[in-house]
């Protein structure tokens, strides 16, 4: 991992993911109905959790990620979050205040990631030189092809996105959407 970080190079066998179609409910001859799975190969991962205890404890540090962001953090999750809303809305209740709750689901947010306004947040988050470089590497030449049953489909590069089933593509989520929280104003994100 340290000659990879060095050379701020990921080989390319370890940039290439399977997809399986798996299917969910419905009818089973539309493809709507199947999600894939991303399998990487397993020398990838090993060195993803290397990095993303890396990269943890480098927000951790910087407290750069903003303390309402739950998802993706060692050491919270649903229970913490279910807890904080469920006060704040009982405290607003008791205090006679109004309560508008608003849920967002982002369709496909894994695979709409921009890698060049992703590098750009990182680097605004103080991750730069060759770490940044890594990344850069990281997302750029990725490719995947599909597995149905014995037939393989051809390899194809992916533009966006960060690579599903991956252990950094969650904490690279969490940065890219970190800065929503500024988009609210006279209400608690």
């Amino acid at each position: 991992m340290s000659n990879s970080l060095n050379q701020a190079t990921v080989p390319t066998e370890m940039k290439t993911s399977l997809l399986r179609p798996v299917y969910k409910k419905g009818n089973y001859k539309e493809i709507e109905n199947y999600r894939p799975i991303a399998i990487l190969p397993t020398t990838s991962k090993m060195s993803e959790i290397y990095f993303a205890e890396q990269l943890d404890n480098f927000l951790d540090m910087k407290k750069v990620i903003v303390k309402e962001q739950y998802g993706y953090r060692r050491n919270q999750g649903a229970p913490d979050l279910l807890e904080q809303f469920c006060d704040t809305v009982n405290g607003a209740l008791n205090n006679h205040l109004h309560v508008l709750v608003c849920f967002v689901d982002f369709s496909k947010a894994f695979d709409s990631i921009n890698h060049t306004k992703l590098l750009d947040v990182l680097d605004d988050m103080g991750i730069r030189g060759s770490v940044k470089e890594w990344l850069r590497n990281y997302l750029n030449g990725r490719k995947c092809t599909v597995k149905v049953a014995k037939h393989f489909s051809k390899k194809r590069e992916m533009k966006r996105g960060v690579p599903q089933g991956s252990v950094l593509g969650p904490k690279l989520y969490l940065c890219y959407f970190n800065d929503i929280a500024q988009c609210f104003s006279n209400c608690q994100f």
